[in-house]
């Protein structure tokens, strides 16, 4: 079913089918993410429809990684590469120069094939090939990872498969089919495998296009008023648990004393058949992953996310995967804020004040940007018995500060809309690269 308007080639349908569940999806609070689908404004995503499909033939394009007879085993020991991979982590023992970014900045793949154009795609024509099977529709593709996000269940392949295969209503609403038991011819409209959500989901993320979807709808917003620009920013970080398992990796540090370390196991992306003897280097199993230490001493082996958002509005303006989840949270909003703002000029010029709590004491910017700290002034701390007329339960503060604080804990509910709301707490996927594509999803 193809959403109007019709593109221009397109033939439009002569029958247009009503179903009942559909009609009941529309006039349910739950069945939100059936309207926003069934009306989802795809000419606004041509582009990248286009950039998609030019970046997917290069990815059908790129030759197995595998060693050659001519290649040289790599030397380098499990015992080493445990010892290499520990130290180039951002939160190493012993800073590297120069050191390694705090907010993970992945690498984008640009596509080197530009056959297909814009106005070559829409909802149901798909770019003809000369060789090889009709490609999945982008578009129908793009919301399923969408409404499995507007759904509250985690957008990854695994969920969205499972979504249209027991969903018919969503299904339709993507513009997949379900096809008959009994028949195994493939058709470019029928609901996709697996095997077709994770080269998507892959290809969406090496490109960059997961991101540059997140940032010009947001730009977008701003200027066309559906986001107004506050005076303040607040912001926190926030963990997902990982779907990996670590291990302690013992080292020595500047002054020669043993210490351990909790690390992701180590793992190589080849399709070497023989790890010891083939030339590739050793990897993180689940690079970014790391031992996230909470109140009360609680640790969780996870990943870690900062989220920036308007407190008023209520609205996550952004959220970054952390490039090593055992960094400490008052070294992660700084650069963060930083880019944020440069990326949003309507913003930047509105903000006056950003909130946050008190991890950010730790801060190397504190004393230059914070002018109202005990690194700026002097301070003074009495017990309260001394001092009969102020209740510790409630102490005197001025009713500007009062309300400014009241907006902090609005970036707890943009975090819960993130981790329950918009999905899961429990990462199926590994690597920052794909917790970043989580979380620009669910932005």
């Amino acid at each position: 079913m193809l959403s109007l308007p019709i593109a221009p080639g397109l033939q439009i349908p002569l029958i247009y089918e009503v179903r009942s569940d559909d009609a009941d999806l529309r006039n349910t609070i739950d069945g939100e993410w059936f309207d926003i689908l069934d009306h989802f404004p795809w000419q606004d995503y041509r582009q990248v429809a286009a950039d998609y499909y030019n970046a997917r033939y290069d990815f059908n394009q790129l030759p197995p990684q595998k060693a050659t007879e001519d290649d040289a085993i790599n030397p380098e020991t499990q015992g080493e590469a445990r010892q290499r991979l520990l130290f180039d982590r951002a939160t190493a023992p012993q800073p590297t120069a120069p050191p390694a970014p705090i907010p993970y900045q992945g690498e984008v793949v640009a596509a080197q094939t530009q056959d297909v154009q814009a106005a070559d795609v829409a909802p149901g024509l798909v770019p003809p090939r000369l060789v090889g099977r009709k490609p999945k529709c982008f578009f129908g593709l793009l919301k399923g990872f969408i409404g499995a996000s507007l759904m509250g269940f985690a957008p990854e392949p695994e969920q969205v498969r499972l979504l249209l295969k027991s969903n018919p209503a969503f299904a339709r609403v993507c513009g997949f089919f379900h096809q008959r038991k009994d028949c195994d011819d493939y058709h470019f409209e029928a609901v996709p495998s697996l095997r077709k959500l994770e080269p998507f989901d892959q290809i969406m993320t090496a490109a960059g296009l997961w991101g540059r979807i997140k940032r010009t709808a947001v730009t977008d917003n701003l200027a066309s008023g559906v986001i107004q620009p506050e005076p303040e920013l607040v912001g926190d970080t926030t963990h997902f648990h990982a779907y990996s398992s670590f291990e302690t990796v013992p080292y020595q540090d500047a002054h020669g004393k043993e210490q351990k370390k909790s690390q992701s196991k180590r793992t190589k992306t080849c399709g070497c058949e023989d790890w010891h003897a083939c030339p590739h280097a050793w990897a993180l199993r689940d690079e970014g992953a790391g031992t996230i230490v909470k109140s009360g001493k609680q640790m969780i082996w996870g990943h870690k996310a900062s989220a920036i958002g308007l407190p008023k509005q209520g609205i996550v303006l952004d959220a970054v995967a952390v490039a090593d989840a055992a960094t400490h949270d008052g070294q992660t909003f700084y650069p963060h804020v930083q880019s944020v703002l440069g990326a949003y000029p309507l913003l930047a010029a509105s903000v006056q004040r950003v909130l946050y709590d008190s991890a950010c004491i730790g801060c190397q910017h504190l004393a230059q940007y914070c002018n109202r700290t005990p690194a700026s002034g002097r301070t003074i701390t009495v017990p309260f018995d001394t001092l009969k007329h102020i209740d510790p339960e409630d102490p005197p503060m001025a009713k500007r500060f009062k309300a400014i604080m009241t907006r902090r804990p609005a970036v707890e509910r943009m975090i819960k809309r993130l981790k329950c709301d918009l999905g899961d707490d429990r990462l199926s996927t590994r690597g920052n690269e794909c917790f970043q594509a989580t979380l620009w999803i669910r932005r």
